[in-house]
């Protein structure tokens, strides 16, 4: 039968009986009316169901209550050794099962009929429920879940991608405005302003090739009468030229020749006037 207990005991002739508990440690009291989980009580064989031995010595069976509710159970067989039933007496089996109401189902026949259940919405925390449903969204129950995503992504890459520490190469025009971080730039800004240690395009969309050249071409007013234009390079010639004392002065021309280091080569004539200014002679080019 579907509600019957067996049991193969070492001993026969001897009286056996079981008593039913649950997770809870509550008790199953067949004395009550209706039987129902109780607390453990005073008188033990409120308890206790009864096993008959069958025509097979030492083989025992009893009969699982029809009303007891479906859930995991555990039965707990004793062999009485005192007149009356009672908690001490030799307990030879603690046996854990799942009752579905009305027979013992197997534990493979259990997991079975999990994996054939379809997943609760809002599983438990911490269920093979929720592992399921996590691993679920991970592949995808159409192979269109996250790792769907991530293979599409690295389908992308080469398949020789640089090895750390390759030349990287940048596309053209791929560092924009917008995408300028003057943070971790510094002490570059994005604006052509402030100071910086790097040579960059100046304002006006000037290289610096541009302002190289302008220093070394033309300055305006190196001679005090602004007439003239001469170079940066020959301004500091003629200075160091005087400071060499490599001049000469034509009193009959009024006529003041400054000479290059070589001493031949004329940078610069002047016909100075001089005129009287407060305490101070002024020398201009005439």
């Amino acid at each position: 039968m579907a509600n019957e207990l067996q049991f193969r005991h070492q001993f026969k002739d001897v009286a056996l009986y079981f008593v039913l508990m649950n997770d809870s440690n509550q008790y199953w009291n067949v004395h009550a009316a209706p039987s129902e989980w109780t607390a453990l009580g005073a008188n033990w064989s409120y308890f206790a169901t009864d096993m008959t031995e069958d025509v097979n010595d030492y083989h025992y069976t009893g009969t699982i209550p029809a009303t007891l509710p479906a859930g995991f159970v555990t039965i707990l067989i004793y062999q009485q050794i005192f007149a009356l039933k009672n908690a001490q007496d030799w307990k030879v089996a603690s046996i854990r099962k799942y009752w579905n109401g009305s027979a013992f189902d197997d534990l493979l026949d259990i997991i079975a009929t999990a994996f054939d259940t379809t997943i609760p919405s809002g599983p438990t925390a911490g269920s093979i429920y929720e592992r399921i449903e996590a691993l679920d969204d991970l592949l995808g129950a159409s192979g269109d879940g996250d790792v769907a995503a991530i293979k599409a992504k690295t389908d992308n890459l080469p398949s020789n991608p640089a090895a750390v520490g390759s030349e990287m190469t940048l596309e053209d025009d791929a560092i924009t405005l917008s995408k300028f971080d003057e943070s971790t730039a510094y002490p570059l800004t994005s604006a052509d302003e402030g100071a910086s240690s790097v040579v960059r395009t100046g304002a006006g969309e000037k290289t610096i090739l541009d302002i190289f050249n302008q220093i070394g071409s033309a300055v305006d007013d190196v001679d005090s009468t602004g007439e003239e234009t001469i170079s940066l390079n020959k301004a500091v010639e003629i200075i160091l030229a005087v400071v060499a004392n490599n001049t000469t002065y034509d009193a009959v021309t009024n006529t003041f020749t400054i000479f290059g280091r070589d001493g031949s080569t004329v940078l610069w004539t002047v016909k100075p006037s001089l005129t009287v200014s407060g305490t101070r002679t002024e020398s201009t080019k005439a």
